[in-house]
């Protein structure tokens, strides 16, 4: 009987194993228009999860984020409410 040399398909099988990846940090998403600008998708690298984060407030979240309100049109100032006039005008 011959005796196989294991060490050598050892060294073989290291040498033609892909690398691992360099970091598991996160990466980019894919592009998604319906989120709110700033916000962009991000995968977690380590759990595959998607979250979201907001380059300018640096804040992220698990939970997509919802679209802001349209803008008022231009000319018609928002109104300040005193909640004493609130109160007025519910009693009156």
């Amino acid at each position: 009987m011959t005796k196989l040399d294991f060490s050598y398909k050892a060294t073989i099988s290291m040498a033609t194993a892909e690398p691992a990846p360099a970091s598991l940090g996160p990466r980019f998403a894919p592009e998604d228009p319906t989120l709110p600008k700033p916000w962009q998708g991000l995968i977690d690298g380590s759990t595959g999860l998607l979250y979201y984060w907001n380059p300018e407030t640096n804040i992220t979240q698990y939970e997509k984020p919802s679209s802001l309100p349209p803008p008022l049109p231009p000319g018609l100032p928002p109104r300040l409410l005193h909640p004493s006039w609130l109160l007025y005008q519910v009693f009156e």
